[in-house]
């Protein structure tokens, strides 16, 4: 399973959306969710899984709800990302823009957070 941090603030209030966003095991997209504020407008959210799809001809990642009966949900097309983002789990953070549909400007933040550099060995221990 490969999977990374998500975390999605609304651009005009102080909520913040935190899910796991990846391919699980079968190479399958799927979203997870970590927590979400209790503030406007992100408190009524009341998914908890999803999936994920690459839009190629207008380059964003939009992400969709289990919505049960409903079908699945449109919640948030995020701009700025490759097909291949969950593959990069080291380096710099991804950040960028979206939406979270019909209209709330969003901003995102996708981390690898990590160093891609390898640790240095250690020399032999010193002597006293």
């Amino acid at each position: 399973m490969r999977k990374l941090l998500c975390n999605i603030n609304s651009v005009d209030d102080h909520s913040v959306l935190f899910i796991y966003i990846g391919m699980n095991d079968d190479d399958r997209p799927f979203w997870e969710l970590v927590a979400v504020s209790t503030f406007r407008p992100f408190r009524d959210f009341a998914a908890t899984k999803g999936d994920w799809w690459y839009n190629a001809s207008s380059r964003t990642l939009d992400i969709y709800s289990d919505g049960g009966r409903k079908g699945n949900v449109l919640e948030f097309s995020l701009a700025g990302l490759s097909d291949t983002f969950y593959l990069h789990v080291c380096g710099p953070d991804k950040v960028g823009t979206g939406i979270r549909f019909p209209d709330m400007k969003v901003d995102y933040r996708i981390g690898g957070s990590g160093t891609c550099e390898r640790p240095q060995p250690k020399g032999p221990p010193r002597r006293r």
